[in-house]
């Protein structure tokens, strides 16, 4: 029977395309770099008995001229950790850890947060995924829950408090394969919380950049629009094959800040 079985799980493998070799990948750090009082920070940890290098910068690939993009090497020891956040802390834009062994051992543990100190301190990860999955994912839409749009609140004086509001993060992800480079055109959707369509936008996004929309809400539907903490916020990308990955910043009336993936793709 284990013969039987050890066939079975080989032919399942054949018929997937799935190769034993591992292949180079690259982590995609959305939307790191300074940014208002917020800046990005991060590190490596190295699961692997051997020595992991890899590259930091906004392309997930080598430069070449007339590119200004140096590339910044880390280099981690054996089960060791390496810290990304002298490298995340330029210009906002989407950075990439990326191996440079052609057949690396098993990808390591790629963490990124914004943080800030002003007017309080709060941190935030950074969701990061894979170029590899988003690859294979070829994702055509974009779903964020609990979108928030409320009015100043009344701040008590020497107490920081904000207007509760959802930013959105979005980017066409650069590519490591042969396909064609092409701009993001996407639509956005605002639902209210019976699932009624309040307001919608169109924008595009040139290939490799990233969009902040600092109120999501206010951008797709002016001031007003909706209003409370339970809306629904729908990217689909209308044409095209462009890599899309977003994320959704939510802060509330005291402060912190959660972050949501549009679909969880996470390692």
């Amino acid at each position: 029977m284990w013969r039987q079985t050890e066939r079975s799980a080989l032919i399942v493998v054949v018929l997937l395309g799935i190769s034993a070799r591992v292949r180079a990948d690259t982590a995609v750090i959305l939307g790191a770099g300074h940014v208002g009082n917020w800046t990005a920070t991060g590190y490596i940890a190295n699961p692997n008995s051997s020595t992991e290098t890899l590259t930091v910068a906004n392309v997930p690939f080598p430069c070449k001229p007339p590119m200004a993009c140096p590339l910044n090497p880390v280099f981690v020891p054996p089960l060791g950790s390496a810290s990304l956040t002298q490298l995340l802390t330029g210009e906002f834009t989407t950075y990439y850890a990326t191996q440079q062994e052609s057949s690396p051992p098993a990808f390591p543990i790629v963490r990124a947060s914004l943080v800030s100190s002003t007017p309080l301190a709060r941190s935030v990860d950074i969701p990061v995924v894979t170029l590899s999955r988003l690859m294979v994912a070829n994702l055509s839409s974009l779903n964020f829950g609990g979108i928030t749009s409320e009015p100043p609140p009344p701040c008590a004086f020497g107490i920081p408090c904000f207007p509760a509001h959802s930013t959105l993060v979005l980017g066409n992800i650069q590519r490591t394969d042969t396909a064609p480079t092409e701009d993001l055109p996407v639509v956005l959707e605002l639902f209210d919380p019976n699932g009624n369509r309040v307001s919608s936008a169109s924008l595009t996004i040139p290939y490799g950049e990233t969009i902040l929309i600092g109120d999501v809400v206010a951008y797709v539907g002016g001031p007003g629009a909706f209003a409370g903490e339970l809306g629904q916020l729908r990217v689909t990308r209308v044409s095209g094959g462009a890599l899309m990955w977003g994320i959704v910043y939510t802060i509330s009336f005291a402060g912190p800040v959660t972050a949501s993936a549009g679909v969880n793709l996470s390692p």
